[in-house]
């Protein structure tokens, strides 16, 4: 009896460590995704603030030539937004396609937190780029592999009294634009 008690202990304990294991990529790590490189990243993000706490999904198409088109949704799925950003700023996108600036759409408090990294400069802190900023504190806590690049897997991101958490668990590289 003391042994199945110490088996079933030793099972329970076991079954709740978790071994972490690097995508086997056949070849050299080279480093970042570079600017030039479409592509795109889906996962969840944690937005903790004073007042709120909220977990959204989102999907980061990030287009070399084009723009970034970013869909955000709550944990559910129920409610999404898709935002957009070009040469011209950020923009929310209808379900019409029609664009109306983002600081039409948003509260004061989020925009702010937006504006305060340049659109160009979230794309690249998705990537594991570090920003020369003193309002904003971003850190990798976890790599990945995509083919020969090596790109976030957990980002930790504060700026004044807003945190964002991001796990990504999926990047696809686009080819053809």
């Amino acid at each position: 009896m003391r042994l199945w008690l110490l088996a079933s202990l030793l099972i329970a304990v076991t079954g709740c460590a978790q071994l972490r294991l690097e995508p086997n990529t056949g070849g050299e790590v080279s480093g970042r995704l570079p600017e030039s490189i479409s592509w795109r990243a889906s996962g969840k993000v944690l937005v903790t603030s004073d007042s709120n706490k909220q977990t959204l999904r989102f999907s980061w198409t990030h287009s070399a030539n084009i723009a970034d088109r970013v869909v955000v949704s709550d944990s559910l799925g129920l409610r999404s937004a898709v935002l957009l950003h070009n040469k011209n700023g950020f923009f929310t996108v209808d379900s019409d396609n029609r664009l109306t600036p983002l600081s039409n759409a948003m509260a004061a408090r989020h925009l702010a937190l937006l504006e305060m990294i340049t659109p160009e400069n979230w794309a690249a802190l998705l990537t594991g780029t570090q920003l020369e900023s003193e309002t904003v504190v971003a850190q990798v806590l976890d790599w990945s592999t995509l083919d020969t690049y090596r790109v976030p897997r957990q980002l930790r991101i504060e700026a004044n009294d807003d945190l964002l958490r991001v796990v990504i668990n999926k990047w696809e590289v686009i080819n053809g634009e």
